[in-house]
């Protein structure tokens, strides 16, 4: 079942060495509990709980006696998590789907990503019951993947072509069965979803007979707003007018991207989030394009971070000598949706009348200095 691929799998790579984003829950509130039963890992292998919409680490819990525990609280339930560890050079992950829930997790080593029991958890069942529809091709995959990633750098070079090509085949078979499987599928969260991940590859009429048979609890989850705002309105693209919106600046005034619109200057907005590699990687180019077009171009970033507090540590890390916003809404903010902001990072350009001109998504280092070169 697809679920951010293949970027995900790369970034995830460089992110494992994160520390756990933990929150402290107050008294009274709903917890999960996860309580994993597992073999053949090293005593000692810290597994960690790793939020697939934030890019962060939100648990960690340590292999003593073949078992772990994992006790927090998810603030807007549910939420699709990569459960992941590094035991020697063997990495291993596989995706949780859960509320504040009892989950009971149970696998040996060989079992990770696709043959992992779990127990507890309607909605986490569900989302395993919807990963049987390609899960031998995600077994493929994986193997492919693996493989390549253990390739010298000049293998890889050499097998890169050929390796896109496969599982770019591989990535095609998996989006086919997984929209009929949207198609098909009972109102559940595991199919609304799958449905907002693939809206843009189905009939807009299609997606909106689809919605309209999901109850009014999945239509009004997050998972819904996604579906909700692409029916209602329409997403912004190249050559449309710039969609304004309001957020808090690291000093917690109130700030409009209006208000950041000065006359004869682009303007350049940077979607990112704290934890994720390649934004951090990002920061010094950003840095020496911010230098070279001090007076033809402003930037601003624009927080995918739904926790205030990680926002603004990020802030003070990378101390960007332009303003950061943020509203509070995460990904799943009506802005970030119509700006169609999936990805950590995305680089939209605004000209200074008001038009969107360009657009690039993730980070390569160089590309977009290069690329910025033919507005200037």
């Amino acid at each position: 079942m697809t679920f951010y691929k293949p970027l995900l799998f790369f970034c995830s790579l460089l992110l494992i060495g994160c520390l756990p984003d933990k929150k402290e829950v107050n008294s009274g509130a709903p917890t999960y509990r996860i309580e994993g039963n597992v073999s053949n890992f090293t005593e000692g292998t810290k597994f960690y709980l790793h939020n697939l919409a934030t890019n962060a680490n939100v648990d960690s819990a340590t292999v003593k006696n073949n078992k772990f525990l994992m006790e927090g609280h998810i603030a807007d339930p549910p939420s699709l998590f990569w459960l992941r560890a590094t035991d020697g050079e063997d990495y291993v992950y596989t995706p949780l789907f859960i509320g504040n829930d009892n989950l009971t997790l149970i696998a040996d080593k060989k079992d990770f990503a696709w043959n992992v029991k779990t127990s507890g958890s309607k909605i986490d069942a569900s989302y395993r019951k919807s990963m049987d529809v390609t899960k031998e091709l995600d077994i493929k995959r994986d193997s492919l993947i693996f493989g390549f990633h253990a390739l010298s750098d000049g293998e890889k070079e050499e097998m890169r072509e050929e390796f896109m090509e496969t599982v770019g085949k591989i990535d095609s078979i998996i989006k086919l069965r997984t929209i009929k499987y949207v198609k098909e599928t009972s109102d559940t969260y595991a199919g609304i979803l799958q449905l907002g991940f693939h809206k843009d590859d189905i009939p807009k009429d299609s997606v909106k007979i689809i919605f309209d048979r999901y109850s009014n609890e999945l239509k009004q989850s997050k998972f819904g707003r996604v579906v909700k705002v692409y029916l209602e309105s329409k997403n912004i693209e190249k050559g449309d007018k710039f969609l304004d919106f309001v957020g808090l600046d690291q000093l917690d005034n109130k700030t409009s991207l209006s208000n950041l619109m000065e006359e004869r200057k682009f303007l350049l907005i940077n979607y990112t989030s704290a934890y994720c590699g390649y934004c951090i990687r990002a920061t010094d180019e950003l840095k020496e394009i911010s230098n070279k077009y001090q007076n033809s171009l402003n930037i601003v970033d624009f927080s995918a971070d739904p926790h205030k507090e990680t926002w603004l540590k990020s802030v003070e890390r990378d101390q960007n000598s332009w303003p950061s916003l943020w509203d509070g809404k995460g990904r799943y903010s009506e802005s970030a949706l119509r700006y169609n902001f999936s990805v950590t990072p995305t680089f939209l350009l605004i000209s200074p009348d008001g038009k969107i001109v360009d657009r690039w998504v993730g980070y390569k280092e160089g590309k977009l200095k290069k690329d910025l070169e033919r507005y200037f």
